[in-house]
């Protein structure tokens, strides 16, 4: 049986979809590029991102640079 994650009552899912430009190679295989955040609600914290077509290295890269930031704070100081 596959155990399920706890994702707490305090996280949730945002979903975003991008046409791709027409001159790149994954537009012949697929129309768009999908971008997905879990989100504390009570932190602001980013707790783990998806995204679609691309590689294994891509996605822990992605990883590696949004996973922990604050989107409450970080979006402040950039408004200011």
């Amino acid at each position: 049986m596959r155990k399920v994650r706890d994702f707490g009552e305090d996280t949730v899912y945002f979903v975003s979809y991008a046409k791709l430009p027409s001159d790149t190679a994954a537009t012949y295989v697929h129309k768009v590029v999908g971008v997905g955040f879990l989100i504390n609600t009570k932190t602001g914290i980013i707790e783990d991102v998806m995204v679609t077509l691309i590689s294994d290295l891509v996605k822990e890269f992605l990883a590696y640079l949004m996973i922990g930031h604050n989107i409450e704070e970080e979006a402040y100081l950039q408004a200011v």
